[in-house]
């Protein structure tokens, strides 16, 4: 009985001694770590990693029956940031990856930063990398938002915006006024770039929620500067979809009087507002009492909403066309619907335009736009246009976007038009793409043969001289070759053409 307590007693003793000597350790690894760091500035990079990189966690979870020895030796190993962020990134999913990098920077300081960042750009694997960049710099940004953006920009590559970008929403997160700063001087520096200005987004977006008024304010000085106009409408409407208030950030733009600021930042926000909601946006633009004003925000939501619902918002307005700003705004839904749409439903679509009472003007823009995202489609329509112009010019234009995509059936296209003067035409939105093929001059000589002699020939023949000679840099040697033989037998080129082809006969 005496000895089980004796026992008892020591295991006891034990545990305390080993919670005090645990204390010690984390009242000493408390201490700032660039003092830490500096005894061993000499040292290899893995022994700095194992001795200095905080925050350090010990492995004192172990059973009273590993001894006081054993339970030392615990106490003294250390996990390395390196080894953290190794063990977050081998997560499964990505929320879990993210959530464990946010926690291992939990204590980071300024003065470990550069050397965590060291252990972070020895990762292999670029997309894991990448991730931790992220977090880590947006971390390093709420405590230091200037010195997270310095070391971020002495990055190279993608990863310098990846970085800059996370430090500038860190920093904006803890003091939004002091990272704005930095943000308008980026926006309104003329050398700086497009991705300079994007490193600053989330800045813009942070103020426009914390103080609405003075983004507000800004907006309003970029009178007749509609690229950061429209840049900084972008990032007021992040923040009202943030903050899930949107019909109040409406209501707040009306302390941007500036009409030629107002109207693209009005078109905008109802666009951006139209991808997200279909009936609050109505709602809001029943009660604008301008109608310059109420045409511009609808045309802006039927065009958003074209982007993320284009069978409903095109119900509404073929239900609407005797409405002006509707009938206006067609031109645009359509070719948006058109774009998106997969072959069948473009045809449906095409169906529909048939049946409706569409102006000639409209129709006709329709037939261009269809012609542009599907020129198949488009060359079956054309038989279905009366004036022979309008249905000529739609087939060229339909062709010239085939023969970007698909050469071969735009030839097939072109062999099957039933008169010369229509091959030849055809034939000047198909040859462009010959010219820089190794086979092109085998597929000139083809498509030429096609046409018999005489004058729709002749003009053929001119057209591909013309732009041979105008781009003959970029004219592959067969293809120069052939056109040479085949322009040496023509007896009618014009003087212009004759001096082009001489002009293409003394290119190297």
């Amino acid at each position: 009985m005496k000895h089980s307590i004796i026992v008892a007693i020591a295991l006891a003793l034990g545990v305390i001694i080993g919670f005090i000597v645990r204390d010690q350790q984390l009242s000493i690894s408390d201490t700032p770590a660039a003092l830490q760091r500096s005894a061993q500035q000499h040292h290899s990079r893995e022994h700095q990693a194992s001795t200095t990189t905080a925050p350090r966690k010990t492995a004192a979870k172990n059973s009273l029956g590993l001894g006081l020895a054993n339970q030392d030796q615990a106490l003294a190993a250390e996990i390395t940031y390196a080894d953290q962020i190794s063990n977050a990134l081998a997560l499964k999913s990505n929320r879990e990856k993210l959530l464990a990098l946010e926690r291992v920077f939990e204590t980071l300081s300024s003065a470990d930063a550069p050397f965590v960042l060291s252990d972070i750009q020895a990762i292999d694997a670029p997309f894991e990398r990448r991730k931790a960049i992220s977090v880590f710099f947006e971390k390093f940004g709420s405590i230091d938002g200037r010195a997270a953006y310095e070391l971020a920009a002495e990055l190279k590559g993608r990863e310098r915006g990846i970085a800059a970008e996370a430090a500038m929403a860190g920093w904006a997160k803890e003091d939004v006024y002091a990272a704005w700063d930095l943000a308008t001087d980026m926006m309104e520096d003329a050398s700086s770039g497009i991705w300079r200005r994007f490193e600053a987004h989330k800045v813009f977006t942070e103020m426009a929620i914390q103080d609405p008024d003075n983004y507000l304010n800004y907006l309003n000085k970029q009178s007749g500067n509609q690229r950061q106009a429209h840049s900084m409408i972008r990032y007021y409407m992040d923040a009202a979809i943030e903050t899930g208030q949107l019909q109040q950030y409406w209501k707040n733009l009306e302390q941007v009087p500036n009409q030629d600021n107002r109207d693209g930042i009005v078109e905008q926000f109802f666009r951006e507002w139209g991808t997200l909601d279909p009936e609050q946006p109505l709602r809001a633009i029943e009660q604008i009492i301008g109608d310059r004003e109420a045409e511009t925000a609808l045309r802006g939501f039927l065009n958003g909403w074209t982007v993320s619902d284009p069978e409903s918002a095109l119900d509404y307005a073929f239900q609407n066309l005797d409405t002006p700003s509707v009938n206006n705004s067609l031109k645009d839904m359509l070719s948006s619907a058109f774009y998106q749409g997969s072959a069948d439903q473009n045809r449906q679509l095409v169906a529909r335009i048939q049946s409706s009472d569409l102006t000639p003007e409209t129709y006709r823009d329709t037939l261009q736009i269809i012609s542009r995202t599907n020129p198949d489609l488009a060359m079956e329509m054309s038989n279905s246009v009366e004036d022979e112009q309008q249905r000529m010019e739609l087939q060229q234009r339909a062709i010239q976007t085939l023969a970007h995509s698909d050469l071969d059936a735009a030839t097939n296209y072109y062999e099957q038009a039933n008169t010369a003067e229509q091959k030849a035409r055809l034939f000047n939105s198909i040859n462009w793409q010959l010219i820089n093929r190794s086979d092109g001059g085998d597929r000139l000589s083809a498509m030429l043969e096609e046409l018999p002699l005489g004058q729709p020939r002749t003009l053929a023949i001119q057209d591909a001289i013309f732009r041979a000679s105008y781009r003959k840099e970029r004219v592959n040697p067969n293809y120069r070759e052939t056109l040479l033989k085949i322009a040496s037998l023509e007896t009618n080129l014009s003087e212009e053409a004759v001096k082009a082809l001489d002009k293409l006969n003394q290119a190297p």
